[in-house]
């Protein structure tokens, strides 16, 4: 095996085309990548994100100018770092494009549930685990698309006070059909 001086040397043997220079050079930063993969909180996708560092590796060795007076770690580190913080940002843009066609989707579902031959179980249901003031709030808001103001006046209450309301009918919704309580066994 040959011993390489610096990366200076072994930067030219890639360019040249040795595959040892380059597999020399993935076992000396690997601790680098690995700890930054660590430091952005993405070791849940480790494989994947450590292929794109592999990848940020090959064409830092390549792009490399040792005139601008900066070691090629230095280099390296401030194209990983970048390439870090852009996988991140381009996650949250797709979770916020997911996120986007899911409330379509929910609103859809809404829409259509309206006409379902089901609806008027859940409407008794969800009448059952409210109180006639929170059932009612819901219904104009959620069924009919109220306004806040017009709730507001019919009821003679502040905006604040309704939006309470709401969310307290609406967190009652979510844990009458919450997973744990479908597990449960049925008492006859």
């Amino acid at each position: 095996m040959h011993r390489y001086q610096n990366d200076y040397e072994i930067i030219y043997l890639i360019r040249e085309g040795d595959d040892n220079a380059f597999q020399f050079m993935v076992s000396k930063y690997h601790p680098l990548i690995a700890k930054n993969i660590r430091k952005f909180h993405l070791a849940y996708m480790y494989d994947d994100i450590y292929q794109d560092a592999l990848m940020c590796l090959h064409r830092s060795i390549y792009a490399y100018d040792p005139t601008y007076k900066k070691t090629f770690t230095r280099y390296f580190e401030l194209n990983l770092t970048r390439m870090m913080i852009t996988t991140i940002e381009r996650m949250k843009r797709k979770t916020w494009a997911h996120e986007l066609q899911e409330d379509s989707l929910k609103y859809h579902c809404h829409a259509n549930a309206l006409k379902g031959p089901y609806f008027d179980l859940y409407v008794e249901e969800i009448k059952a685990c409210l109180t006639p003031q929170e059932f009612e709030i819901f219904c104009l808001r959620e069924l009919t698309h109220a306004s806040i103001q017009f709730i507001c006046e019919k009821f003679g209450r502040s905006e604040k006070s309704i939006y309470n309301t709401l969310y307290r009918a609406k967190r009652k919704i979510k844990a009458l059909y919450a997973d744990d309580n479908f597990d449960k066994p049925v008492k006859f």
